[in-house]
């Protein structure tokens, strides 16, 4: 279960350099203005679990993505089971969708 108070923001897809470094695409709904500038931690999910990562860098990445250094993940190799896996920050919302039905009175 997603702690509360946490958004899922999008996916780990790969590894960025050789020192532990991981590219995350954003979900479209979410607003790269609208995340925090240093979280402290994240959550990823790992075999159906949210596992708590601490960040020890994070930046946005344009368009539609953020290059993230979380703790204990030194190299490419230890950021591979972390591939394909969601990501979530606390305190991130997504906008509302408009009601695209109209009512008449």
């Amino acid at each position: 279960m997603l702690p509360p108070g946490s958004t899922i923001i999008g996916r780990i897809e790969k590894a960025h350099g050789l020192h532990g470094i991981l590219l995350a695409h954003l979900d479209p709904q979410i607003q790269i203005s609208r995340l925090p500038r240093n979280p402290a931690h994240c959550w990823v999910e790992l075999g159906g679990r949210w596992t708590p990562f601490r960040c020890l860098e994070f930046r946005h990445r344009i368009p539609h993505g953020i290059l993230i250094k979380l703790d204990n993940i030194l190299n490419p190799e230890q950021g591979r089971p972390l591939f394909q896996a969601a990501i979530a920050l606390e305190n991130v919302q997504k906008p509302l969708k408009a009601n695209s039905a109209t009512s008449e009175q």
